[in-house]
């Protein structure tokens, strides 16, 4: 392994984690400064590494993801024959020290030679994404940016989906696309974490932008004349939203009177359709702060968001 050890993870506490993950570019954020991350853009990476981002919280998929890690090696070494050891260091590139790796674990192959293991969870829906021989793209540039840190040449990945199938896939290394991960890597680093510049945000900032702006200045802010590109394209790409909405709903009209009282139809060759009827139950607010003000009272949390609208002249 070509790799040094930054720092070794054993004992430290979440805190000191964080901050040595801060200190440089990890599997996770290189997907996302590549711009192929569907969970964060490369806003989001720049946020955390300036310290500015929110603190790193858990969620469901994170937790299940890091509860089945184990039960996911397990299965990996059951059906492979393969041998897969823990590595529980933080690790750096020989030559640019802040790309990092922390490893889910390192593999031994029959021939006794190292490579990368990752272990993964997904939900049944990204199912197609990992039929055949493909990996999802974000897992496939963390996996070469590993590669590309420790020196080896070869990874492998292995997935849980849905709970209920396995599968695994051994990976090569791409010099190629390390070389062009990297530049991306540097050209992130060099001129925007360290020039303090953060890059444009999009879509995916939506979320973070309004934890960070939470709002309460109340005078108004003259923006500079060059924003009125922006806002042409924010009302050109609501018009457009508002008029594919109105034509989806039309068509789907279309079909609905087609099929009538029938729940499925389909199309021989091409698509099935369901129109099926689905029963909820909602809980009445209203009745209940009638009949029990003082308890609803109790029991109200104060939700406060920004409703962003634009209103031309």
């Amino acid at each position: 392994m070509n790799a040094t050890i930054l720092v070794h993870t054993n004992g430290l506490t979440h805190e000191e984690w964080l901050c040595h993950r801060r200190s440089g570019i990890g599997g996770s954020d290189a997907a996302a400064i590549a711009g192929v991350s569907r969970w964060k853009d490369p806003f989001s990476v720049y946020m955390d590494k300036t310290d500015k981002g929110q603190p790193f919280e858990t969620n469901e998929a994170l937790y299940w993801g890091s509860t089945l890690e184990n039960v996911v090696i397990s299965e990996f070494m059951k059906r492979s024959g393969l041998r897969v050891e823990p590595l529980p260091v933080i690790l750096q590139h020989p030559e640019v020290p802040y790309l990092l790796a922390n490893l889910d674990g390192i593999v031994i192959d029959d021939e006794g030679h190292v490579g990368v293991f990752e272990a993964k969870t997904a939900n049944a829906f990204s199912k197609c994404e990992w039929e055949g021989d493909k990996v999802p793209d974000a897992y496939m540039l963390q996996v070469q940016h590993y590669l590309n840190v420790t020196g080896y040449d070869y990874a492998y990945i292995a997935v849980l989906i849905g709970g209920n199938e396995f599968q695994y896939k051994r990976i090569q290394r791409d010099n190629e696309m390390i070389q062009h991960l990297m530049a991306l890597e540097m050209h992130f680093w060099t001129n925007h974490v360290l020039a303090k510049s953060p890059p444009v945000p999009t879509a995916q900032s939506t979320e973070l932008l309004a934890l960070l702006y939470p709002g309460g200045k109340k005078e108004t802010l003259i923006l500079p004349a060059d924003s009125l590109d922006l806002i042409k394209a924010f009302e050109t790409h609501q018009a457009s939203e508002k008029e594919a909405k109105n034509l989806k709903d039309e068509a789907a009209a279309k079909i609905k009177a087609l099929m009538g009282d029938h729940e499925t139809a389909a199309i021989d060759g091409h698509c099935t359709i369901k129109w099926t009827p689905v029963s909820s139950e909602r809980f009445d607010t209203t009745a209940f702060k009638k009949k029990h003000p003082i308890l609803a009272q109790e029991y109200t949390k104060a939700s406060i968001s920004r409703r962003f609208t634009v209103k031309s002249k």
